[in-house]
């Protein structure tokens, strides 16, 4: 689960839920990111992973039920 295989998307409230629009792309060290510009305010957001796999980004401001926060 700490290195998915395959592609992986950061959905949230910001792209309508929509996986393939923000594809977190490989870097050195093995890390994956990608750069979204969001609006003042706080959103939602979940990563999707290839083959359905679905994980929350334990640095976010807060976690719950649904997905990862982050308070802009």
């Amino acid at each position: 689960m700490d290195h998915p295989t395959g592609v992986v998307s950061v959905v949230g409230d910001f792209n309508h839920w929509s996986p393939g629009l923000h594809e977190l792309q490989r870097r050195r060290g093995g890390i994956r990111s990608v750069s979204v510009i969001l609006p003042p305010g706080v959103h939602r957001f979940r990563y999707l992973a290839t083959g359905g796999m679905w994980f929350d980004d334990d640095t976010a401001d807060a976690i719950d039920h649904g997905g990862s926060l982050i308070h802009l």
